[in-house]
């Protein structure tokens, strides 16, 4: 009969085990890096399967950077947009005056017009008188 040596098989089961466990801890090292990178949408290449902690940094860096530039241009287009709006505003209210003041144009316009029938009145009844 063959008889295996139970020790000996628990040996090898545990080296097997921690073998497994160093692979695993060393490509998990990294996947939290590689899980921003993949949920941020960004690719290295062939560097993406293979993140090193440099590139976990760089990835770490390019993020938070680009949160930055991002919250800056969200606030650059909030200013634009209040801009816009104050410059729409004055638009209409430089409108709105454009229009008051073409009617006030309109009505002088039209005084002047009686005030000249009126002086050519005048000036006909006075040569009549004379």
């Amino acid at each position: 009969m063959n008889k295996t040596n139970p020790g000996n098989d628990q040996t090898k089961s545990r080296s097997r085990r921690i073998r497994r466990e160093k692979r695993s801890r060393k490509y998990n090292s990294d996947s939290d890096c590689s899980e921003t990178a993949r949920s941020a949408g960004i690719s290295f290449g062939s560097k993406s399967q293979r993140t090193n902690r440099t590139n976990c940094t760089r990835v770490t860096r390019f993020l938070s950077t680009s949160k930055s530039i991002g919250g800056i241009l969200r606030q650059l287009i909030v200013n634009a947009d209040n801009q816009l709006a104050k410059i729409s505003s004055r638009i209409q209210q430089l409108d709105t005056e454009r229009q008051n003041l073409e009617r006030e144009w309109e009505e002088a316009r039209q005084e002047k017009e009686q005030l000249q029938a009126l002086l050519n009145i005048l000036q006909q009844s006075i040569q009549e008188d004379s």
